[in-house]
């Protein structure tokens, strides 16, 4: 995780954490972008109580009202590599993190791979006995139930990939 460059609550990531934090609003903003063109209503929220508690964007299902929080992470590299900040502070195991999903997204590829943050702590548990205090680079080829979708930014569409390494079950079930 960036550390902050300011003390106040600024008007975007970049000011309080440059580089890094540009990228990630970039990140947010694809993903807000993906959303808008399918049936969901697309909450992108950039406030302090939201941001504090891993909460970027909150989609609502338009039929049943039902709201998702979503942590977007921009790191997500053209091999499917990412990384997941397991540090205790870090966003993955924070407490003070409210988030129900994480989603790392690649802008330029259109590739966006998601899957509950609980799932991921206890796979994180399970998996790397070594996992305190460090940076975890992952891939999402390898993590068998992240759901990982392409978006076509031509005609707005969005279609899962990888089907036979991945559920493919609605997000949140």
């Amino acid at each position: 995780m960036s550390e902050r460059l300011i003390k106040y609550w600024g008007k975007n990531s970049e000011e309080a954490f440059g580089k890094p934090g540009k990228i990630g609003d970039q990140g947010e903003a694809f993903f807000v972008e993906v959303y808008k063109n399918k049936d969901w209503f697309v909450q992108h929220k950039s406030n302090f109580s939201h941001q504090t508690t891993g909460v970027d964007v909150i989609l609502i299902n338009k039929e049943t009202k039902v709201e998702h929080t979503i942590d977007v992470k921009n790191n997500l590299k053209v091999d499917g590599i990412f990384y997941v900040d397991t540090d205790e502070d870090g966003w993955l195991f924070n407490k003070k993190y409210k988030n129900e999903f994480v989603s790392h997204v690649n802008p330029e590829t259109g590739i966006i791979a998601t899957y509950k943050r609980e799932k991921m702590k206890e796979y994180v548990l399970a998996n790397y006995p070594d996992w305190h205090k460090k940076l975890l680079c992952l891939n999402i080829q390898k993590v068998p139930f992240i759901k990982i979708q392409k978006y076509e930014k031509e005609n707005h569409t969005q279609t899962d990939i990888f089907l036979d390494l991945i559920n493919t079950k609605k997000l949140g079930k």
